[in-house]
C-alpha cells in the first residue's frame, strides 16, 4: 500500500525541528525525516516552499559543504 504525504505537515515537521534544534539544522536532516521516497519527495517539496514563502533561509559556506537551513528571523 502507498503512502501519502501532505506538503504542508511537512512543513509544519521541518519548522518544528528548526524550533527544537536553535533555529538551524542541516538540510540533510530535513530529508531523513523520510521513510521512503514519497515521503522526501514531500520533505523537499516543503523546504522550497518554506523557501518561497520565507519562513526559511539556506547557506552553504562553500562548494560541497554542508547545507544548512535556519529559521527567518524576520517572520
Amino acid at each position: 500500500a502507498r503512502q501519502e504525504f501532505h506538503v504542508q505537515d511537512k512543513m509544519v515537521e521541518i519548522l518544528e525541528l528548526l524550533h527544537t534544534h536553535d533555529n538551524a539544522v542541516a538540510f540533510t536532516s530535513a530529508l531523513d525525516m523520510g521513510n521512503n521516497r514519497s515521503e522526501v519527495i514531500a520533505s523537499f517539496l516543503a523546504v522550497l516552499e518554506l523557501l518561497r514563502l520565507k519562513k526559511i533561509s539556506i547557506r552553504q559556506k562553500e562548494e560541497f559543504a554542508p547545507i544548512y537551513m535556519f529559521l527567518r528571523e524576520d517572520n
